[in-house]
């Protein structure tokens, strides 16, 4: 009973971490940060529970391409801000 709550009340923290964040950031790199750390976070609570190993393997495909994403995002961002500054 007490890991049911436990993971009932991690799961409504996260969503509204997502919610407000989803709500305050801008850039996407931000955004799929945010998800990303969602989806990690449901991940751990997956593999605590024993779900099929379709599910975590799902979840962490799902991980790894938010995180290469969020990279990619970042790298965006950085190159922008160098190629503006040079302009300027």
């Amino acid at each position: 009973m007490a890991t049911e709550d436990t993971v009932r009340i991690g799961i409504v923290l996260v969503g509204l971490f997502a919610l407000v964040f989803w709500r305050i950031a801008r850039s996407r790199a931000a955004k799929c940060g945010a998800i990303a750390l969602a989806v990690y976070f449901i991940l751990v609570v997956a593999t605590k529970l024993g779900s099929p190993g379709w599910v975590t393997a799902s979840l962490l495909a799902l991980f790894l391409l938010l995180g290469l994403m969020t990279m990619v995002f970042l790298i965006m961002q950085a190159y922008n801000a160098v190629r503006h500054k040079k302009r300027n």
